[in-house]
């Protein structure tokens, strides 16, 4: 059978169409939430090809845990959107941190790596 998600405004609507709120904050939140509730939908986002590039082939099989978290705060006070934390015989093996942009906001790459290396 073939399911099929739908809004009103779009025939092939995805779980981002869930994602609401005109907030980054909002919209980050709702996704660590679907992340953190839904393995396949974080095993679906762990085998993007942007992740894959980087990380490899994550099966979440492996790992006996996983923390996501929203809105994370460092040690020296900043905030990291995401962080996707995959633990292994009670050791975190895998962090990943995931720096959300507005698609209406100019970043550099360069902006964003600078950004990411404070939450390290």
């Amino acid at each position: 059978m073939k399911h099929i998600f739908r809004t009103y405004n779009s025939l092939n609507a995805t779980v981002f169409d869930l994602l609401s709120g005109h907030t980054e904050v909002k919209q980050t939140t709702a996704f660590a939430y679907l992340l953190s509730k839904d393995k396949d939908t974080l095993q679906d986002f762990l085998n993007s090809e942007e992740i894959k590039r980087i990380l490899g082939k994550i099966k979440l099989d492996k790992y006996d845990k996983v923390i996501v978290h929203s809105e994370l705060i460092s040690t020296s006070k900043k905030r990291a959107d995401i962080v996707i934390q995959l633990y292994q015989n009670k050791k975190s093996e895998i962090a990943l941190i995931i720096e959300a942009k507005s698609a209406k906001i100019n970043s550099s790459s360069k902006q964003i790596i600078k950004q990411i290396s404070g939450y390290l």
